[in-house]
């Protein structure tokens, strides 16, 4: 990619990183800070650029305006993360994140901050991957779509237990003594990607996936994987044997999920268990951008209630009784085989 520079939005661009000295105002203080090393990585590749009023960031993470620096440059680290972790929606792919908060007041070091964030492919592969102009073009309309920043940002990390503990460890009652839990569906399902993308280990990778899909399509404990088979099918769609195939993937997934979760062993090549993972990783990719692109998100992106669980329901019962439509007039042709009637007149 030859561009110097991509705007994500305003004040917010991908910057090649040998611009760093004529955007960094206090360059040299910098580069004794985060060393040689780091200086050379960073000018050697394309970066992510703030420049602006901090409102803007806060704006786009609903955050209280009274906050600190550090506050704001972590919350702006989390966003450069965010937008890196969806680039997963483009096609699978790894990434080190290393946020490094450094605060000069006067030339005076006040504090150094070291986050480190690491994920990898489906199969745990570790290498580079390269996407092009078009490619960053349709990401950047993905994330900010429906204000990603609040649907898809939020959902890559766990909850705030902080919010549910007090300072003693004991839980904080609510009015009604009660922890409530209400995030959308779609909040959760990002929530365990995160988790599979984090996680080195394929059985347990296997096993967020399947609760990922629990939670894009089932409601109750009633069936969960045959509704999760039946539904999943039917939104990918695609002929009856590629439905068939998928089936026989999420079976195949779902019983190396419950022997993980319920202790039975698990008796399968690492090959096999690769091939899962994979098919996982892509089928839940064309899943989920159905979902974020459909018509019906908002069932997914509202918290939950008796009224939002009667859509969910409602849609998805009516997306398999038209597939199943569909499907029977693709095999009326089998069905009804033509005849020819011939018949001899007597003269």
């Amino acid at each position: 990619m030859e561009t110097e520079e991509i705007s994500l939005t305003k004040n917010l661009k991908i910057i090649k990183g040998e611009l760093l000295n004529s955007k960094i105002q206090l360059s040299r203080k910098f580069k004794e800070q985060v060393g040689s090393m780091n200086w050379e990585l960073l000018t050697n590749h394309y970066i992510f650029y703030f420049l602006g009023e901090a409102s803007e960031l806060i704006e786009l993470r609903s955050s209280d305006r009274n906050t600190t620096m550090k506050t704001i440059s972590g919350k702006l680290g989390d966003f450069f993360y965010q937008y890196i972790d969806g680039l997963w929606f483009v096609k699978d792919n790894c990434c080190f994140c290393n946020q490094y908060f450094l605060e000069l007041i006067a030339d005076q070091q006040v504090s150094i901050t070291y986050k480190d964030i690491v994920t990898s492919t489906a199969t745990d592969q570790f290498s580079w991957f390269s996407f092009n102009e078009e490619e960053l073009a349709w990401h950047n309309m993905l994330f900010f779509k429906m204000k990603m920043p609040q649907v898809v940002a939020e959902a890559h990390h766990q909850p705030h237990f902080d919010e549910l503990f007090s300072g003693e460890g004991g839980i904080i009652a609510s009015p009604t003594n009660k922890v409530v839990y209400n995030h959308p569906r779609l909040y959760r399902a990002l929530f365990f990607l995160n988790m599979v993308r984090k996680n080195g280990s394929a059985i347990t990778k296997i096993t967020f996936f399947m609760m990922l899909y629990e939670c894009l399509f089932t409601s109750d404990d009633r069936s969960i994987a045959k509704r999760i088979r039946e539904r999943a099918a039917t939104l990918l769609g695609g002929n009856g044997k590629a439905k068939k195939a998928f089936k026989e993937l999420i079976f195949r997934a779902y019983d190396i999920r419950s022997r993980n979760v319920h202790g039975d062993a698990i008796d399968l090549v690492p090959e096999k268990v690769r091939e899962i993972v994979s098919a996982l990783d892509q089928f839940t990719r064309e899943l989920l951008l159905k979902l974020i692109e459909s018509d019906e998100i908002k069932i997914f992106t509202s918290p939950e209630s008796a009224e939002n669980k009667a859509a969910f329901e409602n849609y998805f019962e009516g997306l398999v009784r038209q597939a199943a439509k569909v499907d029977f007039l693709e095999e009326m042709p089998g069905l009804l085989k033509p005849c020819v009637i011939s018949a001899v007149i007597p003269r």
